[in-house]
């Protein structure tokens, strides 16, 4: 497994992803791989709350996506899932303190759940960096 590492957060990934890392968010995947696994943060002047979370999934609350309250490591939020156009969307919405990290993952439908296990455990060791 190697580290991948952005200014806020750190995550393990096997040795054979791939990372992009543009302004706007970190990019992970497999060559040979179904989707890609994208992160990005943003630090806040407040807490982030729950309610904040659920305020930027709005459009997908509102278009009646199932939130999964979820726990991983040091972050707290929930996570949802929807297709769109023959692709099938994750979307993970995490707080720690004044931070918020906002994660999808994509695919074609028919690959769905194809790479679960492996987006699972890769989030798993999402954390914070401490430089």
């Amino acid at each position: 497994m190697q580290t991948c590492t952005d200014d806020y957060w750190q995550i393990q990934i096997p040795d054979d992803w791939t990372v992009e890392k543009d302004p706007d968010c970190v990019s992970i995947y497999h060559d040979e791989s179904f989707g890609i696994l994208q992160i990005s943060a943003e630090q806040f002047d407040d807490d982030v709350t729950f309610e904040t979370l659920q305020d930027f999934a709005e459009e997908h609350i509102e278009a009646g996506a199932e939130l999964e309250e979820l726990d991983l490591g040091q972050f707290s939020g929930f996570t949802l899932d929807y297709s769109i156009d023959n692709e099938y969307w994750r979307e993970w919405y995490l707080k720690y303190d004044k931070l918020f990290i906002f994660v999808t993952y994509n695919c074609q439908l028919e690959d769905e759940s194809n790479e679960d296990d492996i987006i699972d455990t890769i989030l798993e060791s999402l954390k914070i960096n401490s430089h």
